[in-house]
């Protein structure tokens, strides 16, 4: 009898797989795309796109609210883990902080540079709160994936809500059809309406007519915005919704022991330390002693004042090779030597341009490029000595605290108003009579606000007055240029232009 049942009960449909279910928006979905929205709307209506200024206090405030919202939706699920996540909450307080300085410094550079930064820092820190990969964050693996895969998130997800709307309507059962057909029928009916109400009425009619008029002299630039608002919005939810989708748990990595290859790596290696050998044999001789380079054209001064950014470039070029290697054929002994020596040999590299832009610095003094620079070397020198640590203990992971330091440090170079510093170190120069007015007078114009209460500490009362009266022009009359900023735009250094 029971089999005679089994036999005659209907097919069980098989669950349907993952990938060919329609997508499911629960309401803290819904209320992360409606977070998107503001955000992305806030910006096109109240941001000058281009203008003089980039985002300021208003990207603070949508940074925390988008974070906010996001981390709201992820505790909803039940899937914050925020107990023993040590990494997870450096990364968030890192994220906030870098975001808090959009609202508090205005220097566009430092802003153009926070962006992918700040990026980086959000989505790192949500995915060790959530633990959706169990790579550490920190990693150089991590990052590497999360830069990966960021730009194909942008456009990933697009049609989620309109599959899940697609979902919704045919559970009510063609609403939205109802709707459409409702406003066609009634595009006519109230043209006629509103023809009879104006011609019927003088004062109603003056209405329409000057309604009219505006809508045809307005900006065409009005219509374009929320068209533009909504692309962003959608490549802000698409990216946001795959942070919050758990990752792949088949994804299969590649196998880091490449033996084979590793004999062509090896040959590169080798002759770039030949010809770092022979760098290095020079710049002891010619930088480091001084040796002959008298004798040279423009003598010592001059030979020792120049090459540092074309040094600190090569660095740079050498750790994106030597890392990457160090990684793949880290089980291969040659490759491990190689990458140490190597290592080694940019150390030279990277104290050579170290003195030499010491040396300029003390002709010419600070500047925000060379101030950034003088970070770039001490974080350059900090991986080169992760490298032949890992050289040798390769076992070790190193990449996290060299990850945590730079991110760090960063976040407190921005906090330390690196503009400020340039300002003293130039206002002390002249009070010592090392520079000239010229070069006060085109800091002022050339900063932000930031650097504004640095220029008090000039030790004459005469130029104190000068460096006011430039300052008015610079930021208080159109010859300036300097308008104010929008209310989006806007960062709490602006508080010094009125004192």
């Amino acid at each position: 009898m029971s089999e005679n049942a089994a036999i005659k009960a209907p097919a069980v449909p098989a669950e349907p797989q993952s990938a060919a279910m329609p997508p499911r928006m629960d309401t803290s979905d819904w209320m992360l795309l409606a977070v998107s929205a503001a955000a992305c709307f806030l910006y096109v209506f109240a941001h000058t796109a281009f203008g003089a200024y980039l985002p300021g206090i208003g990207l603070t405030i949508t940074h925390w609210a988008l974070l906010a919202a996001l981390l709201t939706c992820l505790r909803s699920k039940g899937r914050l883990r925020v107990r023993r996540n040590g990494r997870g909450w450096f990364l968030l307080t890192l994220a906030v902080l870098l975001g808090g300085c959009y609202g508090i410094f205005s220097d566009n550079t430092l802003r153009w540079m926070n962006l992918p930064v700040l990026a980086l820092l959000t989505v790192q820190a949500v995915y060790a709160l959530t633990g959706r990969e169990d790579r550490d964050p920190l990693s150089v693996s991590a990052f590497f994936a999360a830069f990966r895969g960021f730009f194909s998130s942008l456009f990933r997800h697009w049609p989620v809500p309109f599959r899940a709307l697609a979902v919704r309507e045919k559970r009510r059962e063609g609403t939205a059809a109802e709707v459409v057909i409702g406003l066609i029928i009634s595009v006519p009916i109230l043209t006629v309406a509103l023809l009879l109400l104006a011609s019927a009425d003088e004062v109603f009619g003056g209405f329409l007519q000057r309604g009219f008029d505006s809508v045809m002299q307005a900006d065409g630039s009005l219509l374009l915005r929320p068209v533009f608002a909504l692309l962003l919005t959608l490549m802000l939810f698409s990216r946001l919704y795959q942070v919050m989708t758990p990752a792949d748990a088949a994804a299969v990595r590649e196998s880091a022991d490449h033996r084979g290859s590793g004999i062509t790596v090896a040959v590169i290696l080798a002759g770039l330390d030949l010809v770092y050998g022979a760098f290095a044999v020079v710049q002891i001789r010619y930088l480091f002693m001084g040796i002959a380079s008298v004798h040279m054209a423009g003598g010592y001064a001059a030979y020792a004042r120049s090459g540092f950014f074309q040094l600190v470039a090569l660095a740079v070029l050498t750790l994106l090779l030597i890392c990457p290697a160090l990684s793949v054929f880290r089980k291969h002994r040659v490759v491990r030597v190689l990458c140490a020596l190597t290592a080694l040999l940019t150390v030279v590299i990277d104290v050579s341009a170290f003195f030499r832009m010491r040396t300029y610095i003390e002709a010419y003094g600070l500047s925000l490029l060379r101030t950034l620079t003088l970070w770039a070397m001490a974080m350059i020198l900090l991986c080169l000595l992760a490298v032949l640590v890992k050289a040798f203990r390769p076992g070790m992971a190193v990449s996290p605290a060299v990850a945590a330091v730079v991110l760090g440090t960063w976040v407190a170079l921005n906090y330390a108003n690196v503009d400020r510093i340039v300002a003293v170190d130039q206002v002390s120069r002249y009070n010592a009579g090392k520079t000239e007015w010229t070069t006060i007078s085109q800091l002022i114009s050339d900063q932000s606000p930031d650097a504004l209460p640095a220029y008090a500490l000039l030790a004459n009362e005469g130029d104190r007055e000068e460096a006011r009266k430039v300052i008015r022009k610079t930021y208080l009359t159109d010859a300036g240029g300097r308008t104010r900023p929008s209310a989006y735009d806007w960062s709490f250094t602006w508080l010094w232009v009125d004192q």
